[in-house]
């Protein structure tokens, strides 16, 4: 009988307990993420610059040679 209490009270208790532990992660998880990583990245921001993304290329992409087109090339799909 006593078995059986404390069984019902584990599983109720962990039901809690993680519905707790839910809430408390994203309250931490936030906390982190507006007291700890803002101010770095504005930090990062004032000494890397705001206009350090200029230096490189919009894109990576090689212009691509389009090749004549013949009767050979139209019979070559792949």
């Amino acid at each position: 009988m006593f078995l059986r209490f404390l069984k019902n009270l584990w599983a109720v208790l962990s039901r809690v307990l993680r519905a707790f532990g839910s809430v408390q992660i994203a309250i931490l998880l936030s906390l982190f993420y507006y007291v700890i990583l803002g101010p770095f990245a504005i930090g990062y921001k004032l000494v890397r610059g705001f206009g350090s993304a200029a230096k490189y290329p919009r894109t990576f992409w090689i212009p691509r040679k389009t090749p004549s087109v013949t009767q050979e090339f139209l019979k070559r799909q792949f």
